[in-house]
């Protein structure tokens, strides 16, 4: 477990200087083509005389082997048992590794993945999961180290095209899988003022903010920023006043920038959990979540009432629960078919931000700098 716990701050495999900023589209970089080719590169060779090139590629090799081979096992479990969200999230996580590299190497000798069974006393799961860790973990350190190898030998091209193959590896498509280790835990008390957290959640705003100025374009990679700062916060300032806005924000930016649903309404419930005073539609977001994408319509309704009860300072939302309200209502009632509904356009993104003030000093955000 304790491998599973040291992922959380691994596999940084984005080079400072070396991001490719990508706006509007979370899509990945084009992989580099050679000048005066007409597509990506395909092969890129190694020199087979500098043994050194042929260790570190080896090694990255034979690294993506075992990280795929991991994956591919972990994915098989959870389909056999019958976890679907688990499932969807190794077949996701193995779909990034496999879009990371376009290219193959030439002039080496990959050997096969080793066998990566689990063996010991712990759960099969735990020791299918702690396989892929330690895997994407060895996986990110040689694909550094090979970046730096050509960086030192001036192979401007190669480095640049390893700097892609990061750049293409998108940390939020990588899962640490058992709850219990990707959340924190729901006993957590925002009751101490916390200064460097409170920085750390200003910082954290500002970039969010930033990277989604205007509508259906945003900065991903500022978004991927955010988002690593806001649950730095969270597992770094536990006891932090903040914990549950940054929870909040953490659950918006899976939601609406990486379709991560399920998660989003984990982290949305951390944030009532720790406040359910927290000054922002918590309720009402986890309620289209599960309307429209976790397809739980009870669980909709009850948390559209409750948006009703505590969220009433964002009109928008209240109007459009009300609509949904009695349009589950009768759909639930005489079982009505989901093609038989026409439901109402939900607010626009950029509507749900607009933050009405907030009346009572319990829903009011805690004022910049506590």
């Amino acid at each position: 477990m304790n491998r599973i716990n040291k992922a959380i701050r691994s596999c940084a495999v984005v080079t400072l200087g070396c991001v490719l900023v990508l706006v509007g589209c979370n899509v990945r970089p084009k992989t580099p083509k050679i000048e005066g080719s007409s597509g990506p590169i395909e092969v890129l060779e190694v020199n087979p005389g500098d043994a050194d090139e042929v260790a570190a590629v080896t090694a990255v090799e034979t690294a993506r082997g075992r990280y795929h081979a991991t994956l591919v096992e972990l994915a098989e479990y959870y389909n056999s048992i019958g976890d679907v969200q688990k499932g969807v999230w190794a077949s996701r996580e193995l779909k990034n590794l496999e879009k990371a590299q376009e290219f193959a190497w030439g002039g080496i000798t990959t050997p096969p993945p080793p066998s990566t069974q689990p063996t010991g006393e712990e759960p099969k799961e735990t020791l299918l999961i702690e396989n892929v860790v330690d895997a994407r973990t060895e996986y990110c350190k040689v694909v550094d180290q090979l970046a730096e190898y050509y960086e030192k030998k001036g192979e401007d091209f190669k480095a640049y095209v390893i700097h892609t193959m990061q750049a293409r590896f998108h940390p939020e498509e990588t899962f640490l899988y058992l709850l219990r280790v990707e959340l924190p835990p729901k006993s957590l008390e925002p009751v101490e003022i916390i200064p460097k957290a409170n920085e750390l959640y200003d910082r954290a705003v500002k970039l969010y903010r930033e990277g989604s100025t205007l509508p259906a374009i945003a900065d991903y990679p500022k978004q991927r920023r955010a988002l690593r700062m806001f649950l730095r916060l969270v597992r770094q300032y536990p006891s932090s006043t903040r914990i549950a806005l940054a929870a909040f924000y953490i659950g918006e930016i899976y939601k609406e920038y990486f379709r991560e649903h399920y998660l989003a309404v984990l982290w949305y419930d951390r944030a009532l959990t720790w406040d359910p005073y927290v000054p922002k539609p918590v309720r009402f977001q986890m309620a289209v979540q599960y309307d429209f994408n976790l397809e739980d319509k009870p669980k909709a309704l009850e948390l559209y009432k409750a948006s009703l009860k505590f969220e009433p300072f964002y009109s928008d939302n209240v109007r459009y629960a009300k609509q949904r309200i009695d349009e589950l209502e009768y759909r639930l009632k005489y079982r009505k078919s989901p093609n038989q509904e026409a439901p109402v356009e939900a607010p626009k993104q950029e509507e749900l931000r607009q933050e009405a003030p907030v009346e009572t000093p319990k829903q009011e955000e805690p004022a910049e700098g506590l």
